[in-house]
């Protein structure tokens, strides 16, 4: 039961498309309101520039390809504009 904020634009399970600044969480249980709800995210799942919003977050996190790099605390949302 994790929740994460983008800070860089993502493609999502179905190619849904997900903007930076968006909040996902893993299951229906643990989301909140306006969350993307990701069901089946795991570590090894998790694209670049999800940041921890819970202990649970930061467990899935470190268990990711990207657990090696700082976790982002800006996001400029600059990837998310359309062309």
């Amino acid at each position: 039961m994790a929740r994460f904020m983008l800070t860089h634009a993502a493609v999502g399970p179905g190619a849904r498309r997900l903007r930076a600044g968006q909040t996902v969480a893993d299951t229906l249980a643990n989301a909140q309101a306006g969350d993307f709800v990701w069901v089946g995210l795991t570590g090894t799942k998790m694209p670049l520039g999800m940041t921890p919003l819970d202990a649970s977050g930061s467990t899935m996190r470190g268990q990711s390809t990207w657990a090696a790099l700082p976790v982002a605390t800006v996001c400029t949302g600059a990837d998310s504009i359309d062309a």
